[in-house]
């Protein structure tokens, strides 16, 4: 879906994008639980605490409502040059539909 909005000269960067935003992710869940964790109230506790789990929940929530809110259907995204998104369905795994 992600190069399905692209124009053929901006695939590259559509793509460089999604990861980029994808690994920071991950940077940034490694960045919180390690402030989190850095002093440990418990005395030598190497074990993550549950209070990690729960903070990580909670900034999760606020960001699948963003999305849910925000994000445009596909159905109705046109390109730059004028052509309506094409998305494809799969069926049962190897039968692929088009949709436009």
């Amino acid at each position: 879906m992600t190069l399905s909005y692209a124009l053929e000269r901006q695939k590259g960067l559509f793509f460089g994008t999604f990861w980029l935003i994808f690994n920071m992710g991950g940077v940034m869940g490694g960045l919180i639980a390690f402030g989190i964790n850095y002093n440990p109230e418990e005395g030598g506790q190497n074990a993550v605490n549950p209070a990690t789990h729960f903070k990580f929940c909670a900034l999760m929530v606020p960001g699948a409502l963003f999305a849910f809110i925000f994000v445009i259907r596909p159905s109705i995204v046109i390109k730059a040059d004028g052509t309506a998104v094409m998305l494809f369905l799969r069926e049962r795994g190897h039968q692929i539909r088009w949709k436009s």
